[in-house]
């Protein structure tokens, strides 16, 4: 069933949809003409997803009941929507658990990142910045001086392996420096390898920090501002940042006088509420089309399993079930990084957000210029 909304009103057009809402306003303690209203309004902004109303609705009151000590009340709701993978997931963990789930460090093993990294959706994301770099026009280098790059987050390096090789064909460097900020010492281990055997541009400098970009220290974050940075980028790195991180982030990069191009999945996760309805449709939507890139992807079954339960499905579950400070994630929409970077004081921003793939993900490529 795909969205069927009534443009005036306050209640939602399908019968179904409206007995559906009904029933679990009465589950959950919530006014159904408060529920419907804001229902409603959610779906009505959602035409990029093909998911079914009703699901997000037993979704939306399973949460609920989870957060009220109702496990068995939530498991009962996630049943009606077993064939969601993403509900699938949260009645099994509901089965062995409750809210509020223990804290997961995401980032410990590098593995589910690696696995995921071979996934056909990703080849799609990383296309479309490259794509947007072989069209931008990037500033003439200081005579005598080697740029330096500042990748934050590079993971095993090989988004940026593909990003120097595309640059120096264009002419934009024959020789580069990079800076690499990599939670995963095993993944900046397998970066620094890669980017040693690059032949054009030839690396001549790398310098790493084993840690997130907001753990750089004075020292750290001042020994890269003595750097000529040709530009600073991320690929869906930042987002483990809230509202004020990335605002923090923004306004030192601008300080660092490059430019910095921000590559992310969009999303509507900065609220503070765990039970606002647009910060479960987003946590619904996204993590149930991520799981279903995974699962319609050629890994084995097993790889697809430990990607959901230790990468995909681990971030979702501290999404849903941990406090504001403790989610790890905080996607946001294209809007709302623009307002963001405002703070790094940049000459001029450009951002736009797009449909990636089939499954109604989002991409948005911000590009800050000095």
């Amino acid at each position: 069933m795909q969205c069927n909304l009534m443009n005036n009103g306050s209640m939602i057009a399908s019968k179904a949809l409206r007995h559906a809402c009904y029933k679990l306003s009465k589950w959950i303690g919530k006014d159904y003409r408060v529920l419907s209203s804001q229902i409603k309004e959610i779906l009505s902004a959602s035409h990029t997803f093909s998911i079914k109303e009703t699901h997000f609705l037993y979704f939306y009151a399973a949460v609920c009941s989870a957060w009220d000590g109702k496990s068995r009340q939530s498991r009962s709701l996630l049943k009606v929507i077993s064939a969601n993978r993403l509900a699938e997931e949260l009645s099994g963990y509901l089965a062995r658990s409750h809210f509020p789930a223990p804290y997961l460090e995401l980032f410990d093993t590098a593995t589910p990142l690696k696995t995921w990294g071979r996934v056909a959706f990703n080849k799609r994301f990383n296309k479309n910045c490259l794509i947007h770099l072989d069209g931008r026009n990037f500033p003439n280098q200081l005579a005598g001086t080697v740029p330096h790059v500042l990748d934050i987050g590079t993971g095993d390096g090989d988004f940026l392996v593909s990003v120097l090789r595309s640059l120096a064909a264009k002419g934009v460097f024959s020789e580069v420096g990079v800076v690499l900020v990599e939670k995963s010492s095993a993944l900046l281990l397998t970066a620094e390898k890669r980017l040693r055997k690059l032949n054009m541009p030839r690396v001549v400098n790398i310098i790493s920090f084993a840690k997130h970009v907001e753990d750089l220290d004075r020292t750290e974050r001042a020994r890269i501002g003595e750097l000529t940075l040709s530009f600073a980028m991320s690929a869906a790195t930042v987002h483990h940042l809230g509202v004020q991180g990335k605002r923090r982030l923004f306004r030192w990069i601008g300080s660092l006088g490059c430019d910095l191009l921000v590559f992310e999945l969009e999303g509507n996760e900065e609220s503070r509420s765990n039970r606002s309805v647009e910060f479960l449709f987003s946590v619904f939507t996204l993590y149930s089309a991520l799981l279903h890139e995974l699962y319609t992807s050629s890994l084995s079954l097993v790889e697809k399993q430990r990607c959901a339960r230790h990468f995909i499905f681990a971030e979702a579950l501290q999404l849903l079930s941990r406090p504001y400070l403790e989610r790890q994630n905080y996607h946001a929409l294209t809007p709302a990084w623009t307002e963001h970077a405002q703070y790094g004081g940049f000459s001029s921003l450009t951002s736009h957000g797009f449909e990636i793939g089939n499954s109604g993900l989002r991409q948005m490529i911000l590009d800050c210029r000095r």
